[in-house]
């Protein structure tokens, strides 16, 4: 008897931004049929298909719910692939899914090494990234098979299977679909990342689906020698009423070593980060005449400026405001928006 697992890269981004999965899964659930004709036709030379006794619409011995009918269908709808043209043959002599490796990538693009941009950026970065998997976490030799090539299971009434495949699961990520990443010779800095992402879960009665967009966007701005009440000296005015020159970080002046460091201004540090990820899990139930259920999953909108100033070498305060709200796909669990606000003093021993 041969044991295993199996998980190969794969590609299946044909159909990774459609918008309808609905009628994604019900191509999905027609391309059986097609799938079952050619089953039978494969297996018997081309004869005439003769009828499932239970599932009329289905080739005698490739029922809508047999593994051979199941796996191609499902490969051809998800990876918009012509039914007609999908391949049947789903093992190897070994017991793995014959399917080649399809390649992954990952790319970064460093913008600033033009020359038009570097007096502006000092960094300017785009990257695109993309990871799909097939995975089979156990697969095992049919012995019905094995004992009887062409007999039929006395329930399904479809052929035996010649391996054993519980469930196959295909998972795709963009991570980003688009990322930018950039900062200015002025302090600015912000990144923005657009991430997509879903995973199949197939088997013999259902598909399980898992879906997640994520938005994310961060700004980020040093205010250089901020003059903050209460926690730094104003600077003074010369005898002609002019403000002297503010100390720098590092207790100098004008070019000159300062005698009062510690009255420096510092720096103000600005964030701001907000993301919206939509994140939900539906099961469809093969031949259940409803849409696929909804089981986990939520809509969330987050949003958190911060803002930290270096009183000294030694100690920061920081103050950051949080909303973030969160509503669910499921009819048993309910909205929520929370409001959190914090004022955080950090020193660090040196």
């Amino acid at each position: 008897m041969d044991r295993g697992m199996f998980e190969v890269t794969y590609f299946a981004m044909n159909t990774l931004f459609t918008s309808n999965y609905e009628t994604l899964f019900d191509q999905f659930s027609n391309y059986r049929k097609i799938i079952s004709d050619r089953q039978y036709s494969s297996r018997n030379n081309g004869a005439p298909v003769i009828a499932h006794p239970d599932h009329p619409d289905y080739a005698y011995g490739y029922g809508p719910q047999s593994q051979d009918v199941l796996i191609p269908a499902f490969l051809a709808a998800y990876t918009g692939v012509n039914p007609d043209q999908v391949s049947l043959n789903i093992y190897d002599d070994i017991g793995a899914i014959d399917y080649l490796p399809r390649p992954n990538w990952r790319a970064e693009f460093n913008l600033n090494r033009f020359s038009f941009l570097k007096d502006i950026f000092s960094s300017f970065k785009i990257t695109n990234g993309y990871k799909s998997t097939l995975k089979v976490a156990s697969v095992q030799t049919d012995l019905n098979f094995v004992n009887s090539p062409v007999a039929v299971d006395d329930n399904e009434k479809n052929y035996y299977s010649e391996y054993i495949i519980p469930s196959m699961v295909l998972d795709e990520r963009f991570e980003p679909v688009i990322g930018i990443d950039v900062k200015t010779k002025s302090d600015l800095s912000f990144r923005v990342e657009y991430k997509k992402s879903r995973m199949l879960l197939l088997s013999q009665k259902s598909l399980q689906q898992t879906r997640s967009e994520e938005f994310v966007f961060n700004f980020g701005y040093i205010v250089k020698n901020v003059y903050i009440p209460f926690l730094t000296k104003k600077p003074k005015k010369n005898k002609r009423g002019k403000k002297t020159k503010p100390v720098d970080n590092l207790g100098k002046t004008g070019g000159r070593k300062s005698k009062r460091a510690k009255n420096n201004l510092r720096d103000l540090r600005i964030s701001v980060d907000f993301s919206i990820r939509d994140n939900e899990v539906k099961e469809y139930l093969f031949d259940s005449g409803r849409n696929g259920k909804p089981t986990h999953g939520n809509y969330r909108v987050s949003l958190t400026p911060t803002m930290e100033y270096n009183i000294t070498d030694n100690f920061s305060l920081q103050a950051d405001f949080s909303y973030d709200k969160t509503v669910p796909y499921v009819n048993n669990s309910y909205p929520t928006t929370n409001y959190r606000g914090t004022v955080t003093a950090k020193y660090s021993l040196k």
